[in-house]
């Protein structure tokens, strides 16, 4: 009787050193340590929500953060085929400026 060994390519050890040490090079370490957290320049609450007409998704809202401080914020939509500007007044009050429409 003649035994054939057959080995894959595959190893089955594990290695010595383990790979999920906190001084892994590259690695973070979670749950130690302090977290600061920064903070912030601005602080927003939401106060209204709007719905556009076309009933289509937003592709994108910015703000214009170059405005003078006390002037009311604008800021502008982007949906289905318009761009769309407003402006934010206190008690969460929302005035369309002016809309662009393809």
């Amino acid at each position: 009787d003649d035994a054939v060994s057959i080995e894959s390519g595959t190893n089955t050890e594990r290695p010595d050193t383990p790979t999920n040490t906190p001084n892994a090079p590259g690695r973070k370490s979670w749950g130690k340590g302090k977290w600061k957290s920064k903070k912030c320049k601005y602080s927003f609450k939401c106060v209204n929500s709007l719905k556009e007409d076309h009933s289509q998704p937003l592709f994108g809202v910015q703000f214009n953060w170059h405005s003078k401080e006390g002037d009311p914020l604008v800021f502008a939509t982007v949906g289905s085929n318009r761009v769309t500007l407003y402006e934010c007044h206190s008690q969460g009050e929302i005035r369309l400026l002016q809309s662009y429409v393809d």
